[in-house]
């Protein structure tokens, strides 16, 4: 097995295998909240090394958006699309579900000189009702999360619109009013720990492969 790898804003693996890992680190990151009060709705956090998702005492409720350029990417025969995040804390009890929803409108992660809106709770975009997946990260932190999303990756690779997925909080096992998970962003110091969507495709022919 030869494996090389180059950190960008791809990260491309050579298996020499009936498949190859194209490993992307997200374009787009970011997470809103309405606050306590409100007091939150119009403040942009698309800057933070953190992302933040979960609820607080029952009124306030933060969710993750994050968003991978697939453009560069050959259809291929992807085998299996799966999210990776470093979960880094969780505060309070870790009952809280949470689940991968599809977005369906625009977002823009800052605030841009040609008066695109950053990111907020005000203006955070249509999410598709219906989860593709659930999952619950745990209270141990500092470590990472994999989130199988293959299906939404094939409407991607095929052509359907890329907006980018949203986390948002789906149930409570319990009445507990603080359940809140911080994940690294891509903005994190630390390189290796910023949200990743790796890719398994299948090789067409023996041959060593990479962009």
């Amino acid at each position: 097995m030869l494996i090389t790898v180059t950190f960008l804003l791809t990260v491309s693996l050579f298996i020499v295998n009936d498949a190859y890992a194209q490993i992307i680190v997200a374009s787009n990151d970011s997470y809103v909240s309405n606050g306590i009060d409100g007091e939150l709705a119009d403040t942009n956090f698309g800057d933070t090394e953190q992302l933040i998702v979960g609820t607080q005492s029952d009124r306030e409720e933060s969710r993750v958006f994050i968003k991978f350029d697939l453009s560069d990417i050959s259809p291929g025969n992807l085998k299996r699309a799966t999210l990776r995040l470093y979960h880094v804390s969780t505060t309070g009890n870790a009952d809280q579900y949470l689940g991968i929803h599809k977005v369906e409108t625009k977002w823009h992660e800052l605030y841009t000189d040609n008066s695109n809106s950053g990111l907020t709770w005000s203006t955070q975009p249509k999410i598709n009702q219906g989860p593709l997946v659930i999952f619950q990260p745990g209270q141990q932190g500092q470590a990472w999360t994999e989130i199988e999303i293959t299906p939404l990756a094939v409407e991607w690779l095929s052509g359907q619109p890329n907006f980018g997925i949203a986390i948002v909080k789906e149930y409570n096992l319990t009445d507990s009013g603080t359940c809140i998970y911080e994940f690294s962003s891509k903005e994190s110091d630390h390189k290796y720990r910023r949200p990743i969507l790796k890719l398994i495709i299948e090789r067409e022919s023996n041959s060593i492969v990479g962009k």
